[in-house]
């Protein structure tokens, strides 16, 4: 009897969700509990929720980028529809503190309301890690999270509670690695750490990590760390791997049951994946190329987002580019239908076969989640990049790039989120409607980067040209720069007072000490009277 024919392979298509908050370095992570309702936080300090899959967005918390830490959001984690997460990185390095308390609280914020309300958590250990990076809350007692992910930041080390946080305790990882950055569990004991570790007789390719910060990973390897017992103690599960490269480390782990796992590799130059089998008991490097010939380069680079729907289907991206015209990066995107033996591009780039802007709506992606029904089957699919884009099961309509919808944001009953100088919000009238038009107080909390026209211009002489516009008196005026993994680098403008109009201010390519930055590209972040934020990437072309 002839064998049956192998299921066609499912096609899946990707679509932008158009009034999903703009952020325009990232949307670090989102957090969906079913198709309707989600979360995302951002590069422009806000926490934001959605309750009809992603079409409206309402702000419910704001944290300033001029707070003492430098902070800004990276990771979001939900116990249950009322006890939720968010970590933060802090600009502190290790030789710049002063007091351990400007970073610690402004490390993680709780909601027990479902999100109506957050609070800093406070009560961190002193020598807790420079940033959450990774956060899993196991259930409403448990949660682990990870951090640093820069070399120079205190860490690294992990946090974990047993009591929904009323106690927290540290767990030194510096005997295992250099930076942590995403952190999972299967339950409250058995789970996983992604980073790497500093092998000091590596040699730095100071042209793919410039000094002076960046080239501090480039000789960290990866480490996928495991524990059995509660982070009592750790094994490095990918050691069996003899071919890592200096300048790799893992950025984001997914598993899809106990026994399938995949890492995404960050890697300036490259782009590989790890694949398991067996539960993380041992791993496999993948390069993203057409196929695994050594001889064949890779289609990517630089990645840091990965979501695969089964086994054998998935995708990864994140920060990587090759075509020197794209002014930031983040724009390409691979796909594979084989467990990442072969791959296909699927990039955010002018495509000259079709007739609309882009090939594929999705850049600078950092996050996939999925969510799946009883029976274990993926219905829905969500990722994270400069917006939030939703996966299409079956093909149909091809998600359009273009431009978004002020009007149809979700506003549910707010002039403005809570945020880090104030503990409540002002109501807005009652009966508002979801689609009804915003006032433009509504408009200037939720797109103040286009209200503002946060803009940014390279000069002749290297130097960058940032620019904005006030509609009116404006206090406690900030901007400042980011490098890409958070680090703060620079503030630019920090006044007490501006008047309306257009402002300009031009960066010399240095940080706050007066030492180079490097080349590269930076997040410009802006925030006015410490409750509304915008973002906007800069490229510099080159060392000072």
């Amino acid at each position: 009897m002839a064998k049956a024919a192998p299921a066609p392979t499912q096609k899946y298509q990707w679509e932008l969700l158009q009034n999903s908050p703009v952020a325009n370095s990232r949307t670090d992570d989102i957090w969906f509990f079913d198709e309707l309702t989600g979360w995302l936080v951002n590069s422009s300090g806000y926490v934001c929720k959605t309750e009809d899959g992603g079409s409206n967005w309402t702000p419910k918390f704001f944290l300033a980028p001029n707070l003492p830490s430098f902070p800004y959001l990276r990771c979001m984690s939900w116990a249950n529809r009322k006890i939720g997460w968010f970590g933060a990185v802090t600009g502190v390095d290790v030789d710049s503190i002063a007091s351990p308390s400007q970073y610690i609280r402004t490390l993680l914020h709780q909601t027990t309301d479902g999100g109506e309300t957050w609070r800093p958590v406070e009560n961190l250990p002193e020598g807790s890690p420079g940033g959450i990076c990774g956060f899993h809350a196991v259930n409403e007692r448990v949660a682990y999270g990870s951090g640093t992910n820069d070399p120079g930041l205190p860490g690294p080390a992990i946090i974990k509670t047993k009591d929904n946080g009323a106690s927290w305790e540290l767990i030194d990882m510096r005997k295992y690695a250099s930076n942590l950055i995403d952190i999972y569990f299967f339950d409250e004991d058995n789970g996983f750490v992604v980073g790497g570790l500093i092998d000091p007789s590596s040699k730095v390719d100071h042209k793919a990590y410039p000094p002076p910060r960046l080239s501090r990973y480039g000789q960290v390897k990866p480490v996928i760390l495991r524990t059995r017992d509660g982070g009592k103690s750790w094994t490095n599960t990918s050691a069996n791997i003899k071919n890592f490269e200096s300048g790799e480390w893992g950025w984001k782990i997914q598993f899809l049951n106990e026994k399938h796992g995949f890492v995404t590799l960050e890697n300036f130059r490259d782009a590989s994946i790890l694949v398991t089998k067996d539960g993380g008991k041992s791993w496999v490097k993948k390069h993203v190329a057409k196929d695994q010939n050594p001889k064949s380069p890779a289609i990517n680079n630089d990645l840091e987002g990965i979501g695969f729907i089964n086994e054998l289907q998935g995708w990864v991206g994140g920060w990587g580019f090759q075509d020197l015209s794209a002014p930031v990066g983040g724009l390409e995107n691979s796909y594979t239908e084989d467990g990442g033996e072969t791959w296909i591009p699927q990039n955010h780039l002018p495509d000259p076969n079709i007739q609309e802007p882009r090939s594929d709506p999705r850049y600078r992606i950092n996050r996939y989640r999925f969510v799946k029904n009883l029976a274990g089957e993926v219905t829905g699919g969500y990722c994270s990049g400069q917006q939030v884009f939703k996966l299409n099961i079956g093909g149909g309509k091809k998600g359009a790039f273009g431009a978004r919808t002020l009007g149809m944001i979700a506003l549910k009953g707010r002039h403005e989120p809570a945020n880090s100088t104030q503990g409540s919000v002002t109501p807005a009238a009652t009966g508002q409607s979801k689609t009804s038009s915003l006032t433009k107080q509504q408009a200037l909390v939720l797109e103040p980067g286009q209200v503002w026209q946060l803009a940014q211009a390279p000069n002749d002489d290297g130097t960058v040209q940032i620019s904005y516009t006030l509609p009116e008196d404006t206090e406690n005026v900030f901007v400042g720069l980011w490098n890409k993994f958070a680090f703060h680098v620079r503030t630019l403008v920090s006044e007490k007072q501006q008047t309306r109009g257009r402002h300009t201010v031009v960066w010399d390519g240095t940080d706050d000490q007066g030492n180079p930055t490097g080349p590269g590209v930076f997040i410009c972040r802006m925030c006015t009277a410490g409750r509304m934020g915008a973002s906007q990437l800069v490229e510099l072309q080159g060392a000072f």
